[in-house]
């Protein structure tokens, strides 16, 4: 749980949304060269990884030297990354690394405590080896489906 934390602290970035704040979450971006943390982090936490998609920005370099006629040479950035951790397992995770983290995480943990949560989420960290008792703390959100 300690490098669980030691990651969120270190690689993560936090959004709160105000207008709505069940929707916030913590994100981590990462490039090909991080790909073996994020591989290795993801499933910890009972998510996957997502593959971003190809970056506009590109890298220009002026050219004057070797190129009889100036202009530009650009180079596509490799594309972004990202591990998302929203809702009630964000919840359950801050609770669980509380004492590990050295970032201070309230302000998310108050802003996602009102989002409901579906009982395979319950069950999922609960296989992982997360402490869900914390569930109790959310409402339940179990969706019945109609017409099936």
């Amino acid at each position: 749980m300690a490098w669980v934390a030691g990651v969120m602290d270190a690689r993560g970035t936090k959004y709160i949304r105000g207008a709505d704040p069940a929707k916030s979450r913590w994100v981590m971006f990462y490039r090909e060269e991080d790909a073996a943390l994020a591989e290795r982090f993801a499933p910890l936490i009972g998510v996957r990884t997502s593959a971003g998609a190809k970056a506009r920005e590109y890298v220009r370099k002026g050219c004057s030297e070797h190129c009889p006629l100036p202009h530009i040479h650009t180079q596509d950035q490799p594309s972004n990354r990202g591990v998302v951790l929203e809702g009630s397992r964000l919840y359950v995770v801050l609770r669980n690394l509380n004492p590990f983290l050295a970032t201070d995480f309230s302000v998310l943990m108050q802003a996602v405590s009102c989002c409901g949560y579906q009982e395979r989420v319950k069950q999922s960290l609960s296989e992982l080896g997360w402490d869900v008792s914390h569930f109790n703390d959310l409402k339940s959100n179990n969706r019945k489906k109609v017409g099936v």
